[in-house]
Protein backbone atom coordinates (compact mmCIF):
# COMPACT_ATOMS: atom_id res chain seq x y z
CA UNK A 1 0.00 0.00 0.00
CA UNK A 2 1.70 3.03 -1.02
CA UNK A 3 2.34 6.01 2.03
CA UNK A 4 0.47 8.70 1.31
CA UNK A 5 2.43 11.51 -0.10
CA UNK A 6 3.07 14.23 2.84
CA UNK A 7 2.16 17.37 0.32
CA UNK A 8 -1.59 15.89 0.10
CA UNK A 9 -1.54 15.71 3.65
CA UNK A 10 0.14 19.24 4.72
CA UNK A 11 -3.29 21.25 4.08
CA UNK A 12 -5.36 18.80 6.32
CA UNK A 13 -2.26 18.91 9.01
CA UNK A 14 -2.62 23.11 8.79
CA UNK A 15 -6.33 22.82 9.39
CA UNK A 16 -5.79 21.14 12.24
CA UNK A 17 -3.05 23.36 13.25
CA UNK A 18 -5.28 25.72 13.41
CA UNK A 19 -7.82 24.39 15.29
CA UNK A 20 -5.02 23.70 18.06
CA UNK A 21 -5.07 27.45 18.49
CA UNK A 22 -6.30 28.60 22.07
CA UNK A 23 -9.40 30.57 22.58
CA UNK A 24 -10.52 32.79 19.47
CA UNK A 25 -7.05 32.61 18.17
CA UNK A 26 -8.32 30.23 15.74
CA UNK A 27 -11.86 30.99 15.10
CA UNK A 28 -10.17 34.65 14.33
CA UNK A 29 -7.38 32.91 12.06
CA UNK A 30 -9.90 30.69 10.76
CA UNK A 31 -12.18 33.47 9.31
CA UNK A 32 -8.88 35.96 8.08
CA UNK A 33 -8.24 32.88 5.68
CA UNK A 34 -11.40 32.24 4.96
CA UNK A 35 -12.58 35.78 4.22
CA UNK A 36 -9.75 35.93 1.74
CA UNK A 37 -10.93 32.89 -0.07
CA UNK A 38 -13.86 33.82 -0.37
CA UNK A 39 -12.86 37.34 -1.93
CA UNK A 40 -10.18 35.46 -4.46
CA UNK A 41 -11.94 32.05 -5.31
CA UNK A 42 -14.52 33.57 -7.34
CA UNK A 43 -11.83 35.43 -9.35
CA UNK A 44 -10.29 31.67 -10.14
CA UNK A 45 -12.99 29.95 -11.09
CA UNK A 46 -14.52 32.50 -13.49
CA UNK A 47 -11.37 32.55 -15.00
CA UNK A 48 -11.35 28.81 -15.30
CA UNK A 49 -14.35 28.60 -17.11
CA UNK A 50 -12.96 31.17 -20.13
CA UNK A 51 -11.58 29.55 -22.95
CA UNK A 52 -7.35 29.87 -23.22
CA UNK A 53 -7.77 30.16 -26.53
CA UNK A 54 -9.14 33.76 -26.09
CA UNK A 55 -5.44 34.68 -24.88
CA UNK A 56 -4.68 38.03 -23.41
CA UNK A 57 -8.28 38.78 -23.15
CA UNK A 58 -8.64 35.82 -20.90
CA UNK A 59 -5.95 37.17 -19.07
CA UNK A 60 -7.42 41.01 -18.10
CA UNK A 61 -10.16 38.86 -17.03
CA UNK A 62 -8.83 36.49 -14.67
CA UNK A 63 -7.20 37.59 -11.36
CA UNK A 64 -3.82 39.36 -12.01
CA UNK A 65 -1.82 36.30 -12.18
CA UNK A 66 -0.06 37.75 -15.13
CA UNK A 67 -1.51 35.37 -17.66
CA UNK A 68 -0.39 35.51 -20.73
CA UNK A 69 2.67 37.91 -20.03
CA UNK A 70 -0.28 40.80 -18.79
CA UNK A 71 1.27 42.71 -15.89
CA UNK A 72 -0.88 41.37 -12.85
CA UNK A 73 -1.62 45.12 -11.88
CA UNK A 74 -3.61 46.15 -15.19
CA UNK A 75 -6.11 43.07 -14.89
CA UNK A 76 -9.37 45.40 -14.14
CA UNK A 77 -10.24 43.37 -11.36
CA UNK A 78 -7.00 43.87 -9.16
CA UNK A 79 -7.50 47.45 -10.51
CA UNK A 80 -10.97 47.91 -9.54
CA UNK A 81 -10.07 46.31 -6.13
CA UNK A 82 -7.68 48.23 -5.77
CA UNK A 83 -9.94 51.86 -6.29
CA UNK A 84 -11.88 50.66 -3.74
CA UNK A 85 -10.06 50.27 -1.25
CA UNK A 86 -7.07 52.96 -2.21
CA UNK A 87 -8.79 55.11 -4.21
CA UNK A 88 -8.20 55.98 -8.47
CA UNK A 89 -4.97 57.21 -7.84
CA UNK A 90 -3.15 55.00 -6.15
CA UNK A 91 -4.89 52.44 -8.67
CA UNK A 92 -4.38 53.98 -11.68
CA UNK A 93 -0.45 54.97 -10.38
CA UNK A 94 0.23 50.92 -9.76
CA UNK A 95 -1.44 50.33 -13.48
CA UNK A 96 0.55 52.84 -15.19
CA UNK A 97 3.94 51.17 -13.39
CA UNK A 98 2.83 48.30 -14.22
CA UNK A 99 2.65 49.42 -17.77
CA UNK A 100 6.30 50.74 -17.66
CA UNK A 101 7.71 47.51 -15.50
CA UNK A 102 5.98 44.88 -18.22
CA UNK A 103 7.13 47.18 -21.14
CA UNK A 104 10.99 47.29 -20.17
CA UNK A 105 10.60 43.17 -19.32
CA UNK A 106 8.94 42.54 -22.07
CA UNK A 107 11.69 41.46 -24.39
CA UNK A 108 12.98 39.11 -21.35
CA UNK A 109 9.71 37.85 -19.82
CA UNK A 110 8.53 34.61 -21.07
CA UNK A 111 5.04 34.84 -22.80
CA UNK A 112 3.40 32.67 -20.47
CA UNK A 113 0.19 31.42 -21.32
CA UNK A 114 -0.53 29.77 -18.51
CA UNK A 115 -2.74 30.56 -15.92
CA UNK A 116 -0.08 30.87 -13.48
CA UNK A 117 -1.17 28.10 -11.45
CA UNK A 118 -0.19 24.39 -11.45
CA UNK A 119 -0.68 22.82 -14.57
CA UNK A 120 -4.70 21.41 -14.68
CA UNK A 121 -5.32 22.71 -11.41
CA UNK A 122 -8.11 25.99 -11.85
CA UNK A 123 -7.58 26.31 -7.78
CA UNK A 124 -3.91 25.42 -7.06
CA UNK A 125 -2.75 29.25 -6.27
CA UNK A 126 -5.52 29.14 -3.73
CA UNK A 127 -3.05 27.93 -0.81
CA UNK A 128 -0.53 29.99 -1.59
CA UNK A 129 -3.28 32.88 -0.69
CA UNK A 130 -4.08 31.10 2.10
CA UNK A 131 -0.73 30.62 3.31
CA UNK A 132 -0.20 34.70 3.01
CA UNK A 133 -3.92 35.72 4.63
CA UNK A 134 -2.49 33.29 7.36
CA UNK A 135 1.25 35.61 7.53
CA UNK A 136 -0.72 38.73 7.80
CA UNK A 137 -3.13 37.89 10.13
CA UNK A 138 0.02 36.54 12.28
CA UNK A 139 1.56 39.52 11.93
CA UNK A 140 -1.14 41.78 12.51
CA UNK A 141 -2.47 40.39 15.23
CA UNK A 142 -0.47 37.51 17.07
CA UNK A 143 3.51 39.25 16.55
CA UNK A 144 2.71 42.70 15.41
CA UNK A 145 6.63 43.14 16.80
CA UNK A 146 7.22 41.83 13.29
CA UNK A 147 6.21 45.12 11.73
CA UNK A 148 7.52 47.41 14.24
CA UNK A 149 10.10 48.73 12.63
CA UNK A 150 10.25 50.37 9.07
CA UNK A 151 12.76 47.98 8.01
CA UNK A 152 10.91 45.32 9.01
CA UNK A 153 7.95 46.11 7.79
CA UNK A 154 9.07 47.00 4.17
CA UNK A 155 10.78 43.31 4.19
CA UNK A 156 7.32 41.89 5.28
CA UNK A 157 5.37 43.56 2.78
CA UNK A 158 7.95 42.86 0.02
CA UNK A 159 8.00 39.17 0.81
CA UNK A 160 4.42 39.73 0.67
CA UNK A 161 3.98 41.44 -2.58
CA UNK A 162 6.58 38.81 -4.36
CA UNK A 163 4.68 35.84 -3.08
CA UNK A 164 1.06 36.85 -3.83
CA UNK A 165 0.47 34.59 -6.73
CA UNK A 166 -2.15 37.37 -8.06
CA UNK A 167 -2.61 40.56 -7.84
CA UNK A 168 -5.67 40.79 -6.86
CA UNK A 169 -4.40 38.53 -3.77
CA UNK A 170 -2.06 41.42 -3.25
CA UNK A 171 -4.13 44.09 -2.87
CA UNK A 172 -6.35 42.36 -0.57
CA UNK A 173 -3.51 41.75 2.03
CA UNK A 174 -2.08 45.28 1.42
CA UNK A 175 -5.68 46.21 2.74
CA UNK A 176 -5.02 43.68 5.32
CA UNK A 177 -2.27 45.02 6.78
CA UNK A 178 -3.03 49.12 6.16
CA UNK A 179 -4.44 49.80 9.63
CA UNK A 180 -1.94 48.10 11.34
CA UNK A 181 1.46 48.56 9.28
CA UNK A 182 1.19 50.66 6.65
CA UNK A 183 4.75 50.22 5.15
CA UNK A 184 3.83 47.19 5.03
CA UNK A 185 0.82 47.56 2.82
CA UNK A 186 2.90 50.21 0.55
CA UNK A 187 5.48 47.76 0.21
CA UNK A 188 2.89 45.26 -0.87
CA UNK A 189 1.30 47.34 -3.39
CA UNK A 190 4.68 48.36 -4.94
CA UNK A 191 5.57 45.36 -5.80
CA UNK A 192 2.18 42.63 -6.45
CA UNK A 193 1.14 42.33 -9.93
CA UNK A 194 4.43 44.97 -10.97
CA UNK A 195 7.47 42.99 -10.64
CA UNK A 196 7.63 39.17 -11.48
CA UNK A 197 6.27 37.10 -8.34
CA UNK A 198 7.69 33.92 -7.69
CA UNK A 199 5.68 31.01 -7.76
CA UNK A 200 5.23 28.60 -4.83
CA UNK A 201 4.01 25.46 -4.78
CA UNK A 202 5.40 24.29 -8.25
CA UNK A 203 4.27 20.63 -9.47
CA UNK A 204 7.74 18.85 -9.73
CA UNK A 205 8.99 17.14 -12.91
CA UNK A 206 6.14 14.29 -13.38
CA UNK A 207 4.01 15.64 -11.68
CA UNK A 208 1.29 16.09 -13.97
CA UNK A 209 0.66 12.48 -14.25
CA UNK A 210 -0.64 12.84 -10.81
CA UNK A 211 -3.28 14.87 -11.78
CA UNK A 212 -6.61 13.79 -10.63
CA UNK A 213 -10.22 14.23 -10.83
CA UNK A 214 -10.98 17.99 -9.41
CA UNK A 215 -14.89 17.27 -9.75
CA UNK A 216 -15.67 17.04 -6.20
CA UNK A 217 -13.22 19.70 -5.33
CA UNK A 218 -14.86 22.53 -7.65
CA UNK A 219 -18.20 21.05 -6.31
CA UNK A 220 -16.86 21.53 -2.63
CA UNK A 221 -15.84 25.03 -3.25
CA UNK A 222 -18.52 26.27 -5.42
CA UNK A 223 -20.55 25.53 -2.47
CA UNK A 224 -19.26 27.54 -0.13
CA UNK A 225 -19.37 30.32 -2.31
CA UNK A 226 -22.89 29.84 -2.72
CA UNK A 227 -23.97 29.63 0.81
CA UNK A 228 -21.60 32.68 1.55
CA UNK A 229 -23.54 34.45 -1.03
CA UNK A 230 -27.07 33.10 0.55
CA UNK A 231 -25.99 33.81 4.29
CA UNK A 232 -24.99 37.10 3.98
CA UNK A 233 -21.17 38.35 4.70
CA UNK A 234 -21.69 37.01 8.02
CA UNK A 235 -18.19 38.82 9.54
CA UNK A 236 -16.24 37.22 6.48
CA UNK A 237 -16.69 39.91 3.67
CA UNK A 238 -17.95 42.73 2.41
CA UNK A 239 -21.68 42.97 0.92
CA UNK A 240 -20.75 44.03 -2.29
CA UNK A 241 -18.57 40.81 -2.98
CA UNK A 242 -21.59 38.63 -2.19
CA UNK A 243 -22.73 39.23 -5.80
CA UNK A 244 -19.00 37.82 -7.02
CA UNK A 245 -19.31 34.68 -4.81
CA UNK A 246 -22.12 34.42 -6.00
CA UNK A 247 -21.06 34.33 -9.89
CA UNK A 248 -18.23 32.47 -9.04
CA UNK A 249 -20.44 29.80 -7.18
CA UNK A 250 -21.91 29.48 -10.60
CA UNK A 251 -18.36 29.26 -12.44
CA UNK A 252 -17.03 26.66 -10.00
CA UNK A 253 -20.68 24.18 -10.54
CA UNK A 254 -19.88 24.48 -13.75
CA UNK A 255 -16.66 22.76 -13.82
CA UNK A 256 -18.20 20.73 -11.25
CA UNK A 257 -20.41 18.80 -13.77
CA UNK A 258 -17.31 18.36 -16.10
CA UNK A 259 -14.41 16.88 -16.73
CA UNK A 260 -12.01 19.00 -14.02
CA UNK A 261 -8.45 17.52 -13.85
CA UNK A 262 -6.98 18.76 -10.46
CA UNK A 263 -3.00 18.46 -9.60
CA UNK A 264 -3.95 18.80 -5.91
CA UNK A 265 -7.82 17.85 -5.30
CA UNK A 266 -7.21 17.25 -1.63
CA UNK A 267 -5.57 20.67 -1.16
CA UNK A 268 -8.51 22.19 -2.79
CA UNK A 269 -11.18 20.65 -0.76
CA UNK A 270 -9.00 21.06 2.63
CA UNK A 271 -9.29 24.87 1.38
CA UNK A 272 -13.10 24.87 0.61
CA UNK A 273 -13.21 22.85 4.36
CA UNK A 274 -12.21 25.63 5.95
CA UNK A 275 -14.45 28.48 4.07
CA UNK A 276 -17.26 26.52 5.06
CA UNK A 277 -15.79 25.53 9.09
CA UNK A 278 -15.59 29.62 8.79
CA UNK A 279 -19.18 29.96 7.75
CA UNK A 280 -20.67 27.38 10.71
CA UNK A 281 -18.43 28.76 13.54
CA UNK A 282 -18.12 32.43 12.66
CA UNK A 283 -16.32 35.34 13.16
CA UNK A 284 -14.91 36.54 16.21
CA UNK A 285 -14.06 40.29 17.13
CA UNK A 286 -10.46 41.11 17.11
CA UNK A 287 -9.18 42.08 20.55
CA UNK A 288 -10.45 45.50 21.30
CA UNK A 289 -7.12 46.71 22.55
CA UNK A 290 -5.87 46.42 18.91
CA UNK A 291 -4.66 49.54 17.21
CA UNK A 292 -7.61 51.81 16.84
CA UNK A 293 -8.81 54.79 14.25
CA UNK A 294 -11.04 57.68 14.60
CA UNK A 295 -13.78 58.92 12.91
CA UNK A 296 -12.67 59.89 9.73
CA UNK A 297 -15.37 61.86 8.65
CA UNK A 298 -16.64 63.37 11.95
CA UNK A 299 -16.15 66.79 13.14
CA UNK A 300 -16.78 68.90 16.22
CA UNK A 301 -20.59 69.97 17.00
CA UNK A 302 -22.02 66.87 14.62
CA UNK A 303 -24.81 65.07 16.46
CA UNK A 304 -23.98 61.38 16.33
CA UNK A 305 -25.26 57.90 16.87
CA UNK A 306 -22.75 55.61 17.91
CA UNK A 307 -23.29 51.41 18.95
CA UNK A 308 -20.20 49.54 19.81
CA UNK A 309 -18.24 47.74 22.50
CA UNK A 310 -17.69 49.51 25.84
CA UNK A 311 -14.03 49.25 26.69
CA UNK A 312 -11.99 50.99 29.60
CA UNK A 313 -8.27 50.55 30.79
CA UNK A 314 -8.83 50.86 34.55
CA UNK A 315 -11.65 51.92 36.82
CA UNK A 316 -11.30 55.85 36.05
CA UNK A 317 -10.44 55.77 32.68
CA UNK A 318 -13.12 57.37 30.50
CA UNK A 319 -14.86 54.51 28.45
CA UNK A 320 -14.55 54.31 24.93
CA UNK A 321 -16.70 52.26 21.92
CA UNK A 322 -14.99 49.68 19.78
CA UNK A 323 -16.75 49.11 16.88
CA UNK A 324 -14.86 46.96 13.96
CA UNK A 325 -15.40 47.82 10.00
CA UNK A 326 -14.28 45.84 7.06
CA UNK A 327 -13.26 47.02 3.97
CA UNK A 328 -13.29 43.91 1.55
CA UNK A 329 -12.65 41.04 3.77
CA UNK A 330 -12.34 39.90 7.40
CA UNK A 331 -8.60 39.76 7.43
CA UNK A 332 -8.52 43.69 7.16
CA UNK A 333 -11.07 44.32 10.42
CA UNK A 334 -9.70 47.16 11.87
CA UNK A 335 -11.15 49.19 14.96
CA UNK A 336 -13.01 52.11 15.24
CA UNK A 337 -12.82 53.80 18.19
CA UNK A 338 -14.85 56.80 19.74
CA UNK A 339 -13.87 58.06 23.20
CA UNK A 340 -17.07 58.86 25.65
CA UNK A 341 -16.54 62.42 27.75
CA UNK A 342 -16.64 60.54 30.95
CA UNK A 343 -16.77 57.00 32.38
CA UNK A 344 -19.78 54.83 32.14
CA UNK A 345 -20.58 52.08 34.59
CA UNK A 346 -20.59 49.16 32.73
CA UNK A 347 -18.71 45.66 32.56
CA UNK A 348 -15.94 45.98 29.56
CA UNK A 349 -17.61 43.87 26.37
CA UNK A 350 -20.64 45.51 26.90
CA UNK A 351 -22.71 46.41 23.86
CA UNK A 352 -23.93 50.53 24.05
CA UNK A 353 -26.13 52.65 21.74
CA UNK A 354 -25.21 56.59 22.75
CA UNK A 355 -26.61 59.34 20.94
CA UNK A 356 -24.36 63.03 21.67
CA UNK A 357 -22.73 65.54 20.38
CA UNK A 358 -18.94 65.28 18.90
CA UNK A 359 -16.49 68.08 20.37
CA UNK A 360 -12.80 68.34 19.83
CA UNK A 361 -10.68 67.44 23.03
CA UNK A 362 -6.86 67.06 22.72
CA UNK A 363 -6.24 66.73 19.00
CA UNK A 364 -9.57 63.54 19.60
CA UNK A 365 -12.76 63.88 18.90
CA UNK A 366 -14.88 62.77 21.95
CA UNK A 367 -18.79 61.97 22.44
CA UNK A 368 -20.38 64.39 24.58
CA UNK A 369 -23.18 61.63 25.60
CA UNK A 370 -26.41 62.85 25.84
CA UNK A 371 -28.03 59.14 26.02
CA UNK A 372 -26.80 55.80 26.62
CA UNK A 373 -28.64 52.13 26.85
CA UNK A 374 -26.88 48.97 26.97
CA UNK A 375 -28.10 46.60 24.09
CA UNK A 376 -27.77 42.99 23.07
CA UNK A 377 -24.64 41.95 20.42
CA UNK A 378 -26.16 42.67 17.50
CA UNK A 379 -25.92 39.69 14.76
CA UNK A 380 -23.52 40.97 12.81
CA UNK A 381 -20.66 42.89 14.83
CA UNK A 382 -19.08 44.22 12.09
CA UNK A 383 -19.67 47.07 9.94
CA UNK A 384 -18.45 47.64 6.36
CA UNK A 385 -17.52 50.47 4.44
Amino acid sequence: MKAPHIRSAAPWLALLAVAALPGDGARGLLAAVAGTLFEAAPFFAIAAVVPHRLGRLAALAGCGCGRGGVPGALAPVAVGLCWVTFGPGVAAGRALVALGVGYALGKLRRRDASHGHEPGDPFGELAVIAMCAAAAYGVSELCPEVTGTALGAVAFGVAIGVLAPCATAGVALASASAAHAPLAAAAILSTSGIVPGLRLLRTPPGGAARVGDGRFAALAIGAALAIIALAGPSGLVHPRLLPLDALGALAALTLAFRRTPCARPGRAIALATAMLAALAFGSPQPNLTAAETTLADGYAGEATRFTGVAYADGAAANTRLVRFAITCCRIDAHAIALPLDRPIRVRNGTWIAARGILAARDGTLVLRTNEWHAIAAPRDPFVYR
